[in-house]
This record gives C-alpha cells, structure tokens and sequence, in this order.
C-alpha cells in the first residue's frame, strides 16, 4: 500500500465526517417527518365505520349479570366486599380486541380510593375489564347506582 501524505489523510478523515454528519441530519429528519402530522393538527383520527346492526345486542339484564358478576370473588375484585357502592354508565358501541363489544364504565371505591373501571360486555358477560383510561371517556358519561342482588 502506497504511503499518504499527512494532509491527504487529514482531507479523508473530513470527508467521512462531514458525510455522517449529513446522514445523522437525514436520519433524524426522517426520524421527525411523523411527528409534523400532529403539529399540523391532523390529530382527529376518521371513525370506524359500522353498523349498528351488525353489533351482538346486549342483553337487557345486563344490570344484573354485572351485577352477579361483580359479587363473586375473583371474577373482577379479589374481595368485592371490600369495594364501596357501585355506580355504571350507560353502555357504549367500542371496538375491542376481541371485536365490536358494549363498554360499560363503573365507579368504585377500592382501598377507600375512587376508581374507575372500564368493563367490555359482550351478550350477557363480562369479557374483559380494565381501569379506564382517556380514550374510554369514562368522565365524560353519567353514572346510576348498581343494585345488587
């Protein structure tokens, strides 16, 4: 290999740099490009379209399914003895990761804490449940007191 002149190796040295710097700007530019969406203000994602008729009705007692649901031990609380009165929304049409489900908010107390849950029905059980989150829009609903059984 032929020997190099100091300077040469120095102008080598420049260019590899001046290149990754280029493609780091580039990277990160692309990096950001999603991002601009929300800045634009394009956050209102398009609804999902259905059909209200194609969704499985829920069954009209489903006040005291929830309501048989919630006293057995394990079933959503460890100790449903221990939570404070309930309170549930009216339910709602949502998009599940089983499927089109009702979603179904309920308020508690747990640990003397309030809490909301969010609680996907689909028929005449309970399929899933979780503490409410913003997208569930828990606050938003109007809350009656559950009777139990």
């Amino acid at each position: 290999m032929p020997l190099r002149h100091p300077a040469t190796r120095q102008h080598a040295k420049r260019v590899a740099y001046a290149t990754a710097c280029r493609r780091l700007v580039v990277a990160g530019a692309l990096a950001a490009l999603p991002l601009a969406g929300c800045s634009l203000g394009l956050t209102d994602l398009p609804a999902i379209p259905h059909h209200v008729d194609d969704d499985p009705p829920l069954a009209r007692t489903y006040r005291s399914n929830l309501a048989s649901a919630l006293q057995k031990p394990g079933a959503i609380f460890q100790k449903p003895d221990r939570a404070g009165p309930f309170e549930i929304s009216e339910p709602r049409h949502t998009l599940h990761l089983t499927g089109r489900a009702w979603l179904v908010c309920l308020k508690t107390e747990a640990w003397r804490q309030p809490v909301t849950y969010a609680l996907f029905m689909k028929g005449n059980r309970v399929v899933d449940y979780r503490a409410a989150v913003w997208t569930d829009r828990c606050d938003e609903q109007t809350y009656e007191s559950l009777v139990m059984n």
